[in-house]
């Protein structure tokens, strides 16, 4: 039987579809903390980067890469200052390696070689000397 002309029963328009999927902000915050990133985030609510985004600005009013930069921010502050107490507390390998990325300090690695100076010698019994080189002569050509 055909359908009758007339209001259309059912949710009002935007009201359909599938129920939203609850995001919860603090808990998003504490990820961002973690380093996670932004699509990290909306894989771990099982909706898309897209939706994560849009949510979050609709609910906010602020674009979602503010958000993101500030807490993420947090997180790395958070996390070198326990690093620096640590180093600050006697742990030994902290402190090295805090030399290493604060200070620019490097292991010195001294190498050992077998190669040769390059020497050039003139007729007259004075020489010049070129860098090294590898030389690796038999006697009979000596």
């Amino acid at each position: 039987m055909p359908r009758k002309p007339g209001p259309k029963s059912g949710p009002a328009k935007g009201e359909g579809g599938r129920p939203k999927k609850p995001i919860d902000w603090v808990e998003a915050e504490r990820l961002a903390l973690m380093q996670c990133t932004q699509k990290e985030i909306a894989s771990w609510y099982h909706v898309t980067y897209e939706t994560l985004i849009e949510r979050y600005e609709k609910e906010f009013g602020e674009t979602f890469s503010t958000w993101y930069e500030k807490h993420s921010a947090n997180g790395k502050s958070s996390l070198r200052r326990r690093m620096y107490k640590a180093a600050m507390d006697g742990n030994v390998t902290m402190m090295i390696w805090l030399s290493k990325q604060m200070l620019g300090m490097r292991d010195r690695i001294d190498e050992v070689t077998d190669q040769k100076p390059v020497i050039i010698r003139n007729k007259d019994g004075s020489s010049i000397t070129l860098g090294t080189t590898k030389i690796d002569f038999k006697k009979d050509q000596q």
